[in-house]
């Protein structure tokens, strides 16, 4: 067990975020959309839960932030609050990028490229992606027709299209694929389209020559 202060110390914990992460991301566009409204905010607060746990480092601090956005976030969904949404959405968001962060930082510390290593490499890449995703659904939420996804009027906000597209095009983007089947259509959604793009280069190629140098180092000792 790692007792570096501030990472992923427990091992399960990370397994247990890197699973749910996955299961969120790829496994739950497949159930029937029904179930969206449901499966994306339990997963998200397991999410928040286990990251929480496995922190080290103001774990407290964290925890009680954790708890505060849990609640806001299932008030939101169940209380129609526009302002709260909007609050729910800007925490979310940035608890993601503070978690990237963690991560990013411990890689950085770590003096070995182990499996633990690669998948908490992999948990920073998936977690900005949502971090990301959440950013398009509350640009979405804020400015109706940022995106071709459909036509969303104020009234029906709170009914944006399925959560999934929103995660494919956030994903796609990062990846710089763009298939051009769901595009941006307004100037801070294209702003935000570039920014996703560079930024997913950007945590690649940073990681990438991180791990090979720390495998290089580790093999000439």
């Amino acid at each position: 067990m790692n007792n570096h202060q501030g990472s992923f110390s427990i091992p399960y914990m990370s397994s247990i975020l890197f699973l749910l992460i996955v299961f969120t991301v790829f496994l739950i566009p497949i159930f029937p959309p029904a179930s969206f409204y449901i499966l994306y905010p339990l997963c998200f607060t397991g999410i928040f839960l286990i990251a929480a746990m496995a922190l080290q480092k103001y774990r407290k601090h964290v925890t009680v932030v954790t708890l505060a956005l849990i609640t806001i976030l299932w008030i939101s969904i169940f209380a129609d609050f526009r302002v709260l949404t909007i609050i729910v959405r800007i925490t979310q968001i940035l608890f993601f990028f503070y978690l990237v962060a963690r991560l990013v930082a411990q890689i950085a510390n770590t003096s070995t490229v182990t499996g633990k290593v690669i998948m908490d490499s992999i948990t920073g890449y998936l977690l900005m992606g949502l971090a990301f995703s959440t950013l398009v659904i509350l640009v979405s939420f804020i400015w109706p027709g940022s995106y071709n996804f459909h036509s969303m009027t104020l009234a029906d906000a709170k009914q944006l299209a399925p959560v999934s597209d929103y995660f494919y095009y956030t994903f796609i983007t990062y990846t710089t694929t763009g298939y051009g089947d769901f595009i941006p259509l307004t100037p801070i959604a294209k702003s935000l389209a570039m920014l996703i793009g560079v930024t997913g280069q950007l945590y690649v190629a940073i990681i990438i020559a991180m791990l090979v140098g720390k495998y290089a180092t580790s093999r000439y000792k």
